[in-house]
């Protein structure tokens, strides 16, 4: 009888890192979402918003949403990690408490 080693020509199998996890996600929301909101015209919207007519819009203002939306996507990016780390270090239900508390508390104080 023969024996094959099966491991011996197959690759152990590594599950994805939070991070990893993360990037396949928003790669994966890139390509379903452009495309989408292409055909919706909310591309094309949001464009004219960021970089009007130079007839309607100054400089210093583009250069101010710009920078607003920096801040936006960095504040949405620093968000995520912060799920998916609390996710990956303790569990889905202190990610849960966390998440009801700061919305608790975002209504109490409003």
């Amino acid at each position: 009888a023969t024996t094959s080693s099966k491991t011996s020509s197959s690759t152990v199998y590594r599950p994805p890192t939070a991070m990893e996890t993360m990037l396949y996600i928003n790669l994966y929301a890139t390509l379903v979402l452009l495309p989408a909101s292409y055909y919706a015209g909310q591309f094309q919207n949001g464009m004219r918003m960021l970089f009007p007519p130079s007839s309607t819009d100054t400089s210093s203002s583009i250069e101010n949403k710009s920078s607003l939306l920096v801040q936006l996507n960095l504040s949405a990016s620093l968000g995520q990690v912060f799920i998916f780390l609390t996710i990956h270090h303790f569990s889905p239900l202190i990610c849960t408490t966390i998440t009801t508390t700061r919305k608790f508390f975002t209504i109490l104080l409003s």
